[in-house]
């Protein structure tokens, strides 16, 4: 089952608007048929269970029960999405741990992020990327120094290039508004070469700020 997939909060919301007409507190008006969308309206589902709290299979349905008619199916998907887990049993189920990752920064983007002036980290889309969902956060520590801060991914969007990357983000997302497309491609390039670019694609990481 593939749960990865790239979601913007203007479509997020969009999303929740037309299924969930009185909010996502809400009943569900029916359950949609592409997977992304399926995706979204568990995000929004899974928000009724309590994290580091187990439930019992018959708890589970009394809290879907009240949010539509085929509880069945919305519990399966949100075990094969990942966000319930459950004992082999089927006893007992609770809120799927969300991931904290490692990444280190140099001085100058470590300072951007940690001053709320750059929105986005900017990384190749490699293997350890493929990992991030949104709801993880990310604990950035400072090269040379040792200096930490935590981050939540709130966006992830894929993108075949940095230059088209950097043609659909503002500048200023990435504290860089005194730069042209051009220097921010090269200066990334100081990093990434075009090769890895190549092989795994670029990811655009919108975060937000934590502990602050």
């Amino acid at each position: 089952m593939n749960t990865q997939f790239t979601v913007t909060e203007e479509e997020r919301q969009k999303i929740w608007k037309a299924y969930f007409k009185d909010g996502i507190e809400g009943e569900l008006e029916t359950f949609p048929r592409k997977e992304k969308r399926k995706f979204i309206i568990l995000q929004a589902i899974v928000q009724r269970f309590a994290s580091g709290k187990t439930y019992s299979e018959m708890e589970v349905n009394e809290v879907l029960k009240s949010i539509y008619d085929d509880f069945a199916t919305i519990r399966r998907y949100l075990i094969d999405y990942g966000f319930l887990e459950r004992s082999k049993d089927g006893a007992a189920y609770w809120v799927k741990q969300k991931m904290n990752h490692e990444m280190g920064l140099y001085d100058g983007p470590f300072q951007s992020i940690k001053s709320g002036r750059k929105t986005v980290e900017v990384r190749l889309f490699d293997e350890k990327r493929r990992k991030l969902k949104i709801g993880d956060t990310i604990i950035f520590t400072k090269i040379p120094g040792g200096e930490t801060l935590t981050v939540e991914i709130i966006e992830i969007t894929v993108y075949p290039s940095f230059r088209k990357m950097y043609e659909n983000i503002p500048a200023a997302d990435f504290d860089a508004s005194d730069s042209s497309i051009d220097e921010m491609v090269e200066n990334t390039y100081e990093i990434y070469t075009p090769e890895n670019e190549k092989k795994w694609g670029t990811v655009a990481i919108r975060i937000k700020l934590l502990g602050e």
